[in-house]
């Protein structure tokens, strides 16, 4: 599950689209994943892997949570070939360097403790002008400070995009069907805070990013040449 991403002009009555691979979908048509070897850190339940290996063709895909019940449930959900899912922790990726041609991470990082050393080992398994997809949220005032991260990393950002009013969108299109959700499977003591976890209209996340003081943006990052680790 991830926040979703709609068109703007997407309807009230389009009930029928699903606003989570939609976000995926954003990322991964960000170049040609066609026959690469990609790799997602923070794979979750394996749903967005699943689609992008459907979807986007890639010749291996390896996703990865630090959560062995989420890789139990990838592996006993998600049965494709190609398409793979390890137990392994952000900063601290268990590849050979140079072992992917992609790497995507798709609203994972904003829990990272630490994000410095989860860019490092990103560039470190990047093929020489390999691709970091990203998409996440951040306080508006700590945006430069990610940015600068990823180039300390060895990573130049190549595109950026702030995608917020579309996540919003998507928020507000599927806040019913989530509370739903949450009322029928989670008792009542801890559907306030998956409400708020789940951004859901009426909450603090919610109003955040409404004000603007969080942004919800997208990135591409190639790795330079010359690094070597």
């Amino acid at each position: 599950m991830n926040y979703g991403y709609a068109d703007l002009d997407e309807s009230t009555k389009s009930h029928n689209q699903n606003y989570f691979e939609a976000l995926y979908a954003q990322v991964a048509e960000s170049i040609s994943l066609a026959d690469l070897n990609v790799l997602e850190i923070g794979c979750g339940r394996g749903g967005g892997a699943a689609y992008v290996s459907r979807v986007f063709h890639p010749r291996s895909f390896i996703g990865i949570d630090f959560s062995p019940h989420n890789v139990e449930f990838c592996r006993n959900s998600h049965s494709i070939q190609g398409l793979q899912f390890l137990t392994a922790e952000a900063s601290e990726l268990p590849f050979h360097s140079e072992s992917f041609d992609a790497v995507i991470n798709i609203e994972s990082s904003h829990g990272y403790q630490n994000e410095s050393k989860f860019l490092h080992s990103t560039a470190r398994v990047l093929q020489p002008d390999g691709y970091f997809l990203f998409a996440d949220f951040r306080l508006r005032h700590t945006i430069p400070e990610f940015r600068k991260k990823i180039t300390d990393a060895g990573l130049t950002i190549t595109m950026e995009k702030d995608i917020t009013e579309n996540v919003l969108h998507a928020l507000n299109l599927n806040s019913d069907k989530m509370k739903a959700l949450i009322r029928r499977h989670f008792p009542a003591d801890v559907q306030p805070l998956l409400l708020e976890s789940a951004g859901i209209a009426g909450t603090t996340k919610h109003a955040l990013f409404c004000s603007g003081m969080l942004r919800y943006f997208q990135l591409v990052a190639k790795k330079q040449k010359a690094n070597s680790y």
